[in-house]
């Protein structure tokens, strides 16, 4: 491989594979074709003609049960007909029109949304709780025809169609055109079925026809959080709606006999669900006051006679009495968030659970999981919909089954796209992936619109399908990728079960990235007692809202770090737990994660310091070099964690990129210290007994080393001179020195030669101007004078071999008609022997200018890039630097390198070892070329604070083990590339 890597972090449940060109296997299509072969049916059907059949079946029945009082299916078809009469004679509502409903809970929402669909339009159905700012630019974005409200509403509604249409005048013309006049507003009174509208006379629209409403017809707008900021409204039609219904009434269980609980939001879809397809299944919808779904849901539950509810799992957790609350139940519905294997084995116990994922773009459930137990926290097989898993970048390419893919969804349940954004729409709504038109062996190949739902999933043995996060949203922490789910999960199983908690990753001002755990006691503990549950808080969170723990719950997490410690990587333990008032939410009751890094951004590094609780206290630091590396710990770590004598640097963060730099600081504040004593002693305690305090070592500088002091005694300046002039075709004045290449440099050379683009990185950098350009040049000619490294060439001399010569003289600029002309012909120049293997270019075209950056790999690792290009950061900015350390050290060191001893250590080591090789070559001399890539990211195992045990050797073990396995052989050895950084060379490991 050419860039083989095994990233370890905590990607819990699965390993993610990128493939480049390696993909699904025959058998894996085979199953995945099997799985998806058969399309379900599109029903041309409108969902209020549905509910209008079992009106006429079972007329008296109570179809909608509220706090404000109940409707019969009479009732309700006599009253939506009339809604719907009313808005096309008064309102001039028509086919197509959009109406907006503005209804606190109440009966009176049900004949108001089926009175909309019978009079041909669209509707939007709205919490009146939402900012009002967003209701108004909800009404500007659809150009409203009307907005139906309630008694209660009236005043919101009223201010939501007059600022509308300016808003609209403001962010669109072409809407504003659309919408002519503003919208109506259209009471539904509570006291009797008139409609009445501010100025017109109410009567004479109770006779008249309806329209027959084609089922492709939008059915409502459902909005969403854009990326911009502003919401994006999601377009479903009654064949939608309808087709995707029919296949979840079985699968979640709607039938006749069921009365479900109207838990969610009026701006969340499962709303809608609730509501109609209870109705289309002649059951009840039982709908709470405000107050009883947000302050005592578990009774209001059971106040209803629901045998039906659905909500999160977040909700779900803090029901007050949850156990007599959910064995009132026939169906808990659980969905938004993922299923905990704990929360599903107890609550599969007392009810049926059923989970339904379903972006707002496929209607409602496009999958079912209706087995659910511990063993299958799955969120199932697609209802209404076929599904697919794809290349996280390339939707036209299939991943094997158990691989972490992109969830693509198929079929009639696919919504119509996004509300006046095109190319929105066409971003994630694709047609016809090429997998799709080819079919496969038994399967006819097909056409078809599908939509990207930007979740990661993999399917497992059966076809269920595993949800594993979002593609956007990865979170990562120092470099890993951490789920935070995960560490929810563990937080659960060791907390009370009144305890809301979210993890998250947050930026406190001025400081690096950290991990915290918000917390919300819901009800706290007192005396062994819960007190009232607390209302849940929806307007902006604060530093006001950040409370005190109580002091049992605070017991518990004071014993959390080593119970995560336990189970999880280091990096996966939170760093402070910040106890909230209240946990803010969104209308969806799902946490509103977006106000918990906004509160964490609002924070200092100091604020989250004193939130840090550890138990037990670590013995303290006693000597001032204990005190002085404690600290120095703490400043490299990015940490503000009470640091003890037997605690580890890599327990609590380290790794050995970190412990050079904590070698760096070190040298800064006079202490001597090597990478290599401190993964050796890597105890606080220890590393103290091994470091030596010089106070003139923070101002020392690395021992000149003369020019062409390091090439053979046989060989004289003057002709490393002539040879280096020669072969580099420069004057013999421009060479600056001559000095070995090492066996790397050597060995990445020769692999160059033999594959010209191999070990060659290109950078692109996008500039504002030429301005800007011409300070960028500057800037690398200074770094570059600075940098010997920067102006080196490799010549390979008969009878000398491989040699580097450093080049003096200015920066050859290069240049070309595109960015991407100039990377093509730079690809095609091989750095050669003699040839710079440093090229700068500078590509101008109308409007922009790129700047260009090629390296050999012979000059740079990961660990100097960054400094090479923080030296240019300075230089531009007009900032003296430091003397960057010379290669030529390190040369010199390997030159004095007791190569006999080395040869024993390893004829000792490898004594009677009889390993084979892995993998087996076809012949001797053969040499690989990779032509794919392949990561794989798997969980690491946790390690206490104590450990020294570093994830590269963990890494190192796990190989082992698999290339033991492979080879039968348990002698194994392998070959390794270390950055070298932990030789005694000054400046090795900074600079």
């Amino acid at each position: 491989m050419s860039k083989p890597g095994t990233s370890v972090d905590g990607q819990p449940g699965s390993a993610r594979l990128v493939w480049d060109l390696i993909g699904p296997s025959n058998e894996d299509l085979n199953q995945i074709w099997f799985w998806n072969a058969s399309m379900p049916p599109t029903v041309e059907r409108c969902i209020h003609d549905l509910v209008s059949e079992r009106s006429i079946s079972t007329p008296d029945k109570v179809a909608v049960q509220a706090w404000d009082g109940e409707f019969t299916y009479r009732e309700l078809e006599s009253l939506s007909n009339t809604i719907a009469r009313q808005l096309r004679a008064q309102a001039g509502v028509r086919v197509g029109d959009i109406v907006m409903l503005v209804f606190e809970k109440s009966r009176w929402t049900t004949p108001a949304l089926l009175g909309v669909l019978k009079s041909g339009a669209a509707f939007v159905l709205t919490d009146p709780a939402q900012p009002e700012a967003r209701l108004k630019t909800i009404a500007s974005q659809t150009g409203a025809k009307a907005v139906v409200c309630s008694k209660l509403q009236a005043d919101l509604a009223r201010r939501i169609a007059q600022d509308g249409d300016e808003e609209c005048s403001r962010q669109d013309k072409k809407q504003k055109q659309k919408q002519k006049q503003k919208p109506a507003v259209v009471l539904v009174a509570s006291d009797d079925t008139t409609l009445q509208h501010a100025g017109w006379k109410v009567g004479g629209a109770s006779a008249g026809f309806l329209p027959v409403v084609p089922a492709d017809s939008a059915m409502y707008v459902i909005f969403t959080s854009g990326s911009t900021g502003v919401p994006r409204g999601v377009v479903c039609s009654h064949a939608n709606f309808v087709s995707g219904a029919i296949p979840r009434r079985e699968a979640v269980g709607y039938g006749e006999t069921s009365r479900v609980f109207e838990f969610a939001s009026y701006a969340f879809d499962v709303s809608i669900d609730c509501m109609l397809c209870t109705l289309m299944q002649g059951g009840t919808v039982c709908v709470p006051s405000e107050a009883g779904r947000v302050d005592n849901l578990g009774a209001a539950i059971l106040a209803s006679g629901a045998n039906m509810a659905h909500m999160t799992p977040s909700v779900a957790r803090v029901l007050e009495d949850p156990e007599t609350v959910m064995r009132s139940l026939d169906v808990l519905g659980l969905g938004g968030e993922a299923v905990s294997a704990g929360d599903a084995a107890a609550w599969s116990r007392l009810t049926k659970v059923v989970i339904a994922y379903g972006p707002s773009e496929c209607t409602v459930g496009c999958t079912i999981n209706h087995e659910v137990c511990a063993d299958n926290t799955t969120i199932g097989k697609g209802t209404g919909a076929v599904t697919w898993i794809v290349h996280p970048d390339d939707h036209n390419r299939l991943m094997p089954v158990g691989s972490v893919g992109e969830l693509l969804i198929e079929g009639p349940v696919v919504g119509l796209g996004y509300l006046g954004q095109p190319d929105k729409t066409a971003e994630v709504f694709v047609r016809d992936p090429i997998w799709l038109r080819q079919g496969h062996t038994g399967s006819k190949g097909r056409r078809g619109l599908l939509y990207k739902t930007g979740d990661l999933v993999k399917y497992d043995a059966n076809g269920y399908i595993v949800f594993v996060g979002r593609k956007d949203q990865q979170v990562k922490l120092r470099g890993q990728r951490i789920e935070l789910s995960e560490i929810e999960y563990h937080l659960r199983k060791n907390l009370p079960p009144c305890v809301k908690i979210a993890a998250e990753v947050v930026r406190p001002s001025g400081a690096e990235p950290t991990l915290v755990v918000f917390v919300d006691e819901q009800q706290p503990v007192v005396n062994g007692t819960k007190t009232k549950t607390k209302k849940v808080k929806n307007d902006k969170v604060g530093l006001d809202d950040v409370v005190k723990l109580s002091p049992e719950l605070g017991a518990i997490v004071a014993d959390m770090d080593g119970l995560l410690g336990e189970e999880l990587p280091r990096y996966m333990v939170p760093a402070a737990y910040i106890p909230l008032q209240s946990m803010p939410v969104l209308a969806s009751a799902k946490i509103d994660r977006k106000r918990l890094k906004a509160l964490g951004a609002s924070m200092t590094r100091e604020q989250i310091a004193k939130l840090r609780l550890l138990a037990p206290k670590p013995a303290r630091p006693l000597s001032d070099l204990e005190r002085s590396l404690a600290s120095l710990w703490a400043r490299v770590l990015g940490t503000d964690v009470e640091i003890g004598l037997r605690d580890s640097f890599f327990g609590i963060g380290g790794d050995s990129l970190r412990a050079m730099k904590l070698v760096s600081a070190a040298r800064g504040e006079g202490i001597a210290l090597t990478v290599a004593q401190v993964f050796d002693n890597h105890t606080l305690v220890d590393m103290a007994a091994v470091a030596v305090v010089d106070g003139d070592l923070g101002s020392s500088e690395p021992q000149n080393i003369a020019p062409f002091s390091l090439i053979e005694k046989t060989w004289t300046p003057e002709e490393a001179r002539r040879a280096a002039s020669k072969y580099c075709n420069v004057k013999e004045s421009a060479v600056e020195d001559v000095y070995p290449c090492t066996p790397l440099q050597e060995g990445l050379m020769a692999l160059s030669a033999k594959f010209p683009d191999s070990y060659v990185a290109q950078r692109v950098l996008r500039l504002a101007d030429m301005t800007e350009a011409r300070r960028l040049q500057g800037a690398f000619e200074t770094a570059a004078r600075e940098s010997a490294i920067l102006r080196t060439r490799i010549i390979q001399v008969p009878g000398h071999g491989l040699q580097q010569v450093v080049v003096q003289g200015p920066i050859e600029w290069r240049s070309g008609a595109t960015v991407e002309a100039y990377l093509e012909a730079d690809r095609d120049e091989p750095m050669d022997l003699g040839k710079p293997l440093v090229r700068y270019g500078l590509v101008r075209s109308a409007d922009q200018v790129d700047f260009v950056l090629t390296m050999h790999h012979a000059l740079y690792d990961g660990w100097a890039m960054p400094l090479v290009i923080d030296r240019v950061n300075r230089a531009y900015d007009g900032l003296a630097t430091e003397r960057p350390a010379e290669f030529k050290h390190f040369i010199r060191f390997l030159s004095e390198v007791d190569q006999g001893a080395c040869e024993a250590y390893w004829r000792q080591q490898l004594e009677g070892a009889t390993a084979v090789q892995f993998p087996a070559l076809p012949h001797e001399g053969y040499m690989t070329q990779a032509d794919s890539l392949l990561e794989m990211t798997v969980p690491a195992p946790p390690r206490s604070s104590g450990s020294a045990t570093t994830t590269a050797t963990i890494v190192r073990g796990a190989w082992a083990l698999v290339a033991a396995t492979f080879a039968g052989h348990d002698d194994v050895v392998f070959g390794e590339t270390l950055t070298g950084r932990r030789t005694p060379v000054a400046g090795a490991d900074v600079r």
